[in-house]
């Protein structure tokens, strides 16, 4: 008799949704860009200890290192990696051909996000 009702309650369990307040569209959480290749944890070494110690030095809004860690994430090792090589040979102080935007800071800086 046991078993009958374990039987019947476990496709109830599976299939559950989750309590009222949580699946709502207001407690949802933006998606993250997480990547598990070796790329992502080399470039995440890169602004998390070089960076802080070496200090800003793109020209480009994100950096060329947000730049390269988002395009990994979303277009995988392969493409992320040439167009972050691509990025890095741009990498330089001409004003020309980049929309220029206003940071928090007051720097004005070239505006150059990753490809949609």
């Amino acid at each position: 008799m046991v078993k009958f009702f374990l039987f019947l309650l476990f496709p109830c369990i599976l299939f559950a949704e989750a309590p009222w307040g949580t699946a709502s569209a207001f407690s949802k959480k933006p998606p993250t860009l997480v990547s598990t290749s070796p790329l992502h944890y080399i470039i995440l070494f890169h602004q998390q200890a070089l960076s802080e110690a070496d200090g800003p030095r793109s020209h480009f809004y994100p950096t060329s290192s947000e730049y390269a860690r988002q395009a990994v994430c979303k277009f995988g090792t392969g493409v992320g990696f040439f167009l972050s090589c691509d990025r890095l040979l741009r990498e330089n102080s001409e004003a020309w051909l980049y929309r220029r935007t206003c940071l928090k800071s007051g720097h004005i800086t070239k505006f150059d996000p990753v490809p949609k």
